[in-house]
């Protein structure tokens, strides 16, 4: 008598008993934490990063911090490039 084992998502092995390492390969990016769940998992972003992977950059301009210069976004920072007299 063979008996074969379907595991619930998330479940492999004889027994069904390890769960299977959703952060293997880490799918994190820019330095995030991965953190494995059942059938999931978590990214644990750096600053100045957000997303389900952490792959989109914050815009750090979007509050218009530098009010009439311009501003250009950088990794959780901004530069106002002041306006000429300035």
């Amino acid at each position: 008598l063979i008996i074969i084992c379907h595991c619930v998502e998330g479940y492999t092995g004889k027994n069904c008993s390890v769960n299977i390492d959703d952060c293997s390969p880490n799918p994190c990016q820019n330095g995030a934490t991965c953190n494995d769940r059942v059938a999931d998992y978590q990214c644990d972003c750096p600053n100045g990063f957000r997303g389900r992977n952490c792959s989109e950059n914050i815009n750090d301009c979007a509050p218009d911090p530098c009010v009439k210069d311009t501003c250009f976004d950088e990794i959780n920072d901004y530069t106002c490039i002041c306006e000429t007299g300035y």
